[in-house]
């Protein structure tokens, strides 16, 4: 009875968990508009309807360069949208057969929704000029030209704009009137116009401040976009987090709205931001310091490890280690350095030794001038060549000498490290040699 009891409880679960993701990753679909043009959808269009576009409406010229800001990881949206006419001013009213140009600006690919509501009274309300049309790029393009229709009631209109990009929704409302005569009306207010919009700083580190301002003209009301900034009457105090691009809409008694050109601040960000921002590059850089350190320890490891003499009475000498000079066979001088410390020797022309204890040596003239003839002492260079000790086993490699080195008959200037065996014999520039004995 437990398990049967257990299964339904476990639906009942599920399906509360379901009931609690759902709206958090689905938006459901309302694919008409509302009715009153100052009304948002409550619901965003349905990305499943199928792509419209009016018979008569203005060509749409996608945008062609990316946007300068980069779009946000949870999609994008737009950033402003406003009226031009044929001199690319900004306007909101047009009269007789005035054709103009729909200019949006988005932050990120994605879809685009623009209804058309005709003036108040009229029937039907409006009508779709696109529906679910796909935008590729991020960026600025253009819907247009509008061309005023004969019959074409005068008042105002309201283009309702739409874009969904990831998962997110924005809408913006662009408001304009259409007369077909010239001559004013009775309730006729001029158009606001914004003159100016900037930014004091347009460059500021993280969360540090910087001053919004701005000056418009028949203007009654202005917004911030984005929203939840504290206004003055003339500017703004924003402290962005992240890199932010703002427009300012301004609105006068009719409704009428007139729209800025976007204002972007840039936000410098700190290694640490970016690096708590973005964990993969985090882990790349921690990855690159650990094999630092992996290869450092192994380079380490490599080095020889020192040769101590024996020291009198017993014990090891904690000096480093040195270099024996040529000695004679059979002195006692000799005979103690080849078997205190000898690794390897040196067996020069007049059978003289030069014991080699481990590290690098460098040999050159002074070393070699009392057994070469007097007239080729000089071939031989003051830095000529160097053995050392790496691994268990010697090499030698020439020190860019002027007159080379030669290893069993081959030339090894500038040919890097070459490993020594018992018996191998080095000419030194062409005025002694020695040959190389392994202890």
């Amino acid at each position: 009875m437990k398990k049967n009891r257990l299964v339904p409880m476990l639906a009942a679960i599920s399906t509360l968990m379901v009931a609690l993701v759902l709206p958090t990753h689905i938006v459901l679909a309302q694919d008409e508009p509302p009715q009153d043009p100052t009304v948002m959808w409550s619901i965003a269009p349905s990305e499943q309807q199928p792509e419209y576009t009016y018979p008569s409406a203005p060509v749409l010229i996608p945008p062609s360069v990316p946007y300068a800001v980069p779009p946000p990881p949870s999609g994008g949206g737009i950033q402003s949208a406003y009226l031009r006419d044929m001199a690319g001013q900004g306007k909101n009213r047009f009269t007789g057969s005035e054709v103009f140009y729909l200019v949006v600006n988005v932050s990120a690919p994605g879809r685009f929704w623009l209804y058309e509501y005709y003036p108040k009274g009229e029937v039907p309300q409006g009508h779709w000029l696109y529906r679910n049309r796909w935008i590729g790029n991020a960026g600025v393009f253009e819907v247009g030209p509008f061309v005023p229709e004969p019959l074409q009631p005068d008042g105002q209109y309201v283009l309702r704009l739409g874009f969904r990009s990831g998962g997110t929704w924005t809408e913006y409302p662009v408001r304009y009137e259409y007369y077909k005569s010239t001559a004013p009306t009775t309730d006729q207010v001029p158009p606001p116009v914004i003159t100016s919009f900037s930014a004091s700083l347009p460059t500021v580190k993280k969360g540090k401040p910087t001053t919004l301002t701005w000056n418009v003209q028949n203007a009654q009301t202005v917004q911030l976009n984005p929203p939840g900034i504290m206004l003055g009457p003339n500017s703004a105090s924003v402290s962005p987090t992240e890199t932010t691009t703002y427009t300012l809409t301004a609105f006068n008694s009719k409704g009428v709205s007139a729209i800025s050109q976007p204002v972007i601040v840039t936000v410098q960000t700190s290694l640490w931001d970016k690096l708590f921002k973005d964990p993969a590059l985090a882990i790349l850089i921690i990855l690159l310091v650990v094999a630092a350190v992996v290869i450092g320890y192994m380079l380490m490891r490599k080095q020889p490890a020192p040769v101590y003499a024996p020291m009198a009475g017993g014990g090891t000498s904690t000096a480093a280690p040195t270099y024996a000079p040529p000695t004679r066979p059979g002195t006692a001088a000799g005979t103690q350095a080849a078997t205190a410390v000898a690794l390897a020797r040196l067996i020069l022309a007049d059978n003289s030794q030069i014991a080699l204890t481990g590290g690098v040596k460098t040999l050159g003239r002074n070393d070699f001038q009392r057994v070469a003839p007097a007239d080729r002492s000089s071939h031989i260079s003051r830095s000529h060549l160097a053995i050392g000790y790496e691994g268990g086993q010697f090499y030698i490699e020439d020190r860019n000498s002027t007159n080379g080195t030669r290893l069993n008959g081959s030339e090894i200037k500038a040919t890097g490290r070459h490993w020594l065996k018992d018996g191998d014999q080095v000419d030194v520039g062409g005025a002694t040699s020695f040959t190389f004995r392994a202890s």
